[in-house]
């Protein structure tokens, strides 16, 4: 944060979360089967339509947060980006590419034999 970083990724269900301005921890997993109903709207990313939750969140001292529940079909993914300020669409979109990416790093390294190779520079 100090760096001005902007970071966006998976967060787990069994992490607790502070939403909004409240001092009420609640546990991811609460939050999905609760109030995800109550409070979503339609996301539209690469012509695929995103069901979203989204909430200013903190941590337990990471403060101006951005918490995001992505649902399409029956996946579910829970988001968090220190951009609190962009949209569900730009942290989707965002994500979905460095997905990409951590697939590929899976497959060169199970599929290619790269799990044994060390690189230096």
């Amino acid at each position: 944060m100090s760096q001005k970083s902007r970071v966006i990724c998976v967060i787990k269900s069994n992490r607790n979360i502070f939403l909004g301005k409240s001092n009420k921890k609640r546990k991811i997993s609460f939050i999905n089967k609760k109030l995800i109903s109550q409070r979503t709207r339609n996301c539209f990313v690469e012509d695929k339509t995103y069901f979203v939750f989204e909430r200013r969140a903190r941590l337990h001292k990471i403060y101006k947060l951005k918490f995001l529940i992505s649902k399409i079909e029956k996946q579910k993914i829970n988001l968090i980006s220190t951009n609190e300020k962009g949209s569900a669409e730009e942290i989707i979109s965002i994500y979905k590419i460095r997905w990409k990416i951590e697939t590929y790093h899976r497959d060169i390294k199970q599929n290619l034999g790269f799990v044994d190779v060390f690189l230096r520079q």
